[in-house]
């Protein structure tokens, strides 16, 4: 799968091709950090955010790289999955809004 979401049947495997280039590079921590950037700056926008979330292993891989020696690493992994976890938490409020009609 690529990450702009377009589904390819042929393709069996249900990682995105960043998250493989995480896998890849693990060893390279300035490419691992400009990798997770790009995860950063993607959850901003709602069609790839939700792929991100829905499509990947890329939160697995934050959480992860959360842990990992390298500060800038740990705090671009953890702004992305507060980012994530805030809006989680705003769609899960606003649908008890709309759905649950407190008298």
């Amino acid at each position: 799968m690529i990450i702009d979401g377009d589904d390819d049947d042929d393709d069996d495997d249900d990682d995105c091709d960043v998250c493989v280039c995480v896998a890849a590079k693990q060893e390279d921590d300035e490419m691992v950090l400009q990798i997770v950037y790009v995860f950063y700056q993607m959850i901003f926008h709602q069609s790839t955010r939700e792929v991100i979330i829905k499509q990947t292993q890329a939160p697995a891989y934050l959480i992860d790289l959360m842990h990992d020696k390298n500060r800038e690493i740990c705090k671009v992994c953890d702004n992305t999955l507060d980012i994530i976890s805030v809006i989680c938490f705003l769609c899960v409020f606003i649908w008890l809004i709309i759905f649950i009609k407190v008298p």
